[in-house]
């Protein structure tokens, strides 16, 4: 990637602290969150930068109203493809991805 470890903090920080706030309705527009999944499915995104989109798609679809974002077929693929990579590859990283996506799932 192209950012600093620092960068990607802050970037990462900022996105839960607007997910958790009330400008939630503004961040979860189509083409914000394909921009997002575009983002945490890179293979190269680093764990940091992915671990905070995955918190902040979990802040996502506690919103009732915005849940149903998540029913896109190009969404359900991805989670369900990060929620199998822990049988692939165990590592502790892998695993907390792993786990958001599977949570994200049920």
């Amino acid at each position: 990637m192209l950012f600093e470890d620092d960068d990607i903090f802050m970037a990462g920080s900022s996105l839960k602290l607007m997910a958790n706030s009330g400008q939630l309705v503004n961040l979860v527009t189509e083409s914000k969150m394909q921009k997002l999944f575009k983002l945490f499915r890179d293979e190269e995104c680093n764990f940091i930068a992915r671990q905070a989109i995955g918190e902040t798609f979990l802040v996502i679809v506690k919103n009732l109203g915005l849940r149903k974002i998540f029913l896109k077929q190009d969404f359900l693929t991805d989670l369900v493809r990060f929620s199998l990579m822990m049988l692939k590859n165990p590592s502790e990283r892998e695993f907390e991805i792993s786990r958001i996506s599977t949570m994200l799932l049920i």
